[in-house]
């Protein structure tokens, strides 16, 4: 064999090696590439689809507050005149979570425009546009269509839009979001988009339920905000805080004695609530140096009784009036009976509601014992 014919054979040899080292890389190449992409669709295959955050649908006519937002400061009294404007100012909370807060000062007014706005944003993915007609929104929280109207509209509207907080939990964890992320509005119609992280807490579904037919029928500022601070609590049973707590949730603007007034202060609110059934057995004691009040929650017995009317057929019935304050959890006979609280409160809603109608509260004669009753006609 030839020098050349030696050379030839050996860059030959060369290459083929050459050729089956860069086939076997390649072809380890695509294997690698083959278990990734399989990975990656493996991993397509068993990931999640997002779920979508959206306001709940709350009860008959209600808004609601998520529970743990029923107690801080973020609405609370202001004097005429005198809002104040924060920037990362400390507000009244719960112990387990700090809030910072940046803008105006929010008061009552704010808080029903607030709860008004949740309700038309029900259903509606977070951050959604929620559409509306200002004249409407106002006779919707009980004020008068108009100039004056509209101005105080869209300067409440502009408040909760710049209002920004910044929450921090025991373990330091923290968010900042708005109460409002945008809004938008013409010379009649507007649209806002509620924050998507102040959506969140609507969607964990740790509500507060407000009745706003009831807050309509208040009178006082100081009610309205009492009205929060109450129905984030357990029914059916005792409260008890110090006026120092409540004066820091919503009477920071006002002096204690201004708080304490009893034209438009905390026993105003809380002889108003009563009154309207949201409370009983209100009282202010002291205990231990520190001035405290008490009072007692009844159970929402209107949506029981609803429930239990709804179960019977058509017609006439009757019920016992002691086994019906049983089940209402109120704390007296007296105020279960009275005007516009528990059991005549709950018959009217039923008949307004066209479920009943000739609800009627009576005595029956039993061998001598007399017993309260009360009668209805089950409409079809």
């Amino acid at each position: 064999m030839t020098e050349t014919s030696l050379t030839k054979t050996g860059v030959s040899s060369r290459l083929a090696a050459k050729l089956e080292k860069n086939t076997v890389k390649a072809v380890k190449q695509k294997k690698v590439q083959q278990e990734l992409l399989a990975a990656i669709n493996a991993e397509i295959a068993t990931e999640k689809p997002e779920v979508k955050i959206q306001i709940p649908l709350f009860p008959d006519e209600k808004s609601a507050m998520p529970t743990k937002w029923t107690r801080t400061s973020l609405f609370s009294s202001v004097s005429k005149g005198r809002r104040a404007r924060y920037v990362k100012a400390q507000i009244a909370s719960r112990s387990d979570v700090s809030i910072q807060y940046t803008g105006e000062q929010l008061d009552d007014s704010d808080e029903d425009v607030f709860l008004h706005a949740i309700r038309l944003a029900q259903g509606l993915d977070a951050g959604g546009q929620v559409n509306f007609v200002r004249s409407h929104f106002l006779k919707a929280i009980g004020r008068q269509p108009g100039t004056s109207g509209y101005k105080w509209l869209k300067e409440s509207l502009q408040r909760l839009a710049s209002a920004t907080l910044f929450v921090e939990n025991e373990n330091g964890q923290g968010k900042m979001f708005r109460l409002i992320k945008e809004m938008s509005w013409s010379e009649s119609a507007y649209w806002i988009a509620i924050d998507p992280e102040m959506a969140s807490f609507y969607a964990r579904k740790e509500l507060a339920f407000i009745d706003f037919d009831t807050r309509l029928r208040m009178k006082l500022g100081m009610s309205r905000l009492m009205q929060i601070y109450v129905v984030g609590h357990k029914q059916g049973d005792w409260h008890y805080t110090s006026v120092d707590a409540l004066h820091a949730f919503y009477g920071a603007g006002n002096t204690l004695k201004s708080f304490m007034s009893l034209r438009s202060g905390l026993p105003a609110a809380l002889n108003e609530l009563e009154s309207l059934g949201l409370i009983e057995d209100h009282e202010f004691y002291v205990k231990d140096h520190r001035k405290m009040v008490k009072w007692w929650r009844p159970s929402d017995f209107g949506k029981w009784l609803r429930s239990y009317v709804e179960e019977e057929a058509p017609g006439w019935r009757y019920a016992a009036i002691d086994d019906l304050f049983g089940a209402s959890k109120y704390r007296t006979l007296k105020s279960f009976l009275s005007p516009g609280k528990g059991l005549k409160r709950a018959l009217n809603e039923l008949e307004k509601a066209g479920i009943i109608s000739k609800s009627e509260i009576y005595q029956e004669t039993v061998g001598e014992s007399t017993i309260l009753k009360v009668r209805w006609h089950r409409e079809k």
